[in-house]
């Protein structure tokens, strides 16, 4: 092998071992990193002209056409961290039987994804084993050989909480209408110790959210 020839190999084979070493940074995500947080409202909604509002006092868990309420320690940690950062933005809080202006629903949502990968042509023409060379002992499972078509389902959960306009219900035909949501997506979210950042989060998003 002539120097030159060398000297390339051998740079090829730092690049290699660089990008090897080197880290996804989307496989590094702390839980808090990978959540999404997002904001909704209505357009023609005053929120400036509201003072009273109410929360319910247990979370909707919603799992498919599951629906219960519960109350643990962590649904608890979201009803007064939502109750906090209302009054904190001027809005007084009252009983549901003080006939409250706004009323606040906190909901845990458990979706189901479901999808369908085809392997006919993925193992057969983009994996075969000269790809990896002779000896590694290597291939898909059992499922895989001849190719076919397999399910997969992704349980995610979230967690929203939104607000409906009981003040002029009578005005919209007694139609509860919701003008505003927030929406948390991400891992580690049904935390009782991050239940207060991350409302605060919802919050800061929408500063448009005050008495």
């Amino acid at each position: 092998m002539n120097r030159s020839l060398y000297r390339y190999v051998a740079a090829s084979l730092v690049l290699v071992a660089l990008a090897a070493c080197r880290k996804n940074p989307l496989n590094n995500l702390s839980n808090e990193e990978s959540r999404i947080y997002i904001t909704n409202r209505e357009a023609t909604a005053n929120f400036a002209s509201y003072r009273t509002f109410s929360v319910a006092d247990t979370v909707l868990v919603v799992d498919g056409n599951n629906v219960q309420s519960q109350a643990n320690a962590t649904d608890r940690a979201f009803i007064d961290a939502l109750k906090k950062y209302m009054q904190e933005r001027g809005y007084q809080l009252v009983p549901k039987a003080s006939n409250p202006e706004l009323g606040l629903q906190i909901s845990r949502i458990v979706r189901t994804s479901t999808g369908i990968v085809d392997w006919g042509g993925w193992w057969n023409n983009g994996w075969g084993a000269g790809f990896w060379g002779p000896g590694w002992g290597w291939g898909p499972g059992p499922g895989w050989w001849g190719g076919g078509v397999s399910l997969y389902q992704v349980r995610e959960g979230m967690l929203s909480m939104d607000m409906v306009d009981i003040k002029n219900a009578p005005a919209n035909g007694n139609q509860l209408r919701i003008i505003w949501n927030g929406l948390i997506r991400g891992e580690g979210i049904f935390n009782a110790n991050t239940a207060d950042s991350q409302t605060k989060q919802l919050f800061d998003q929408s500063p448009y959210l005050r008495r």
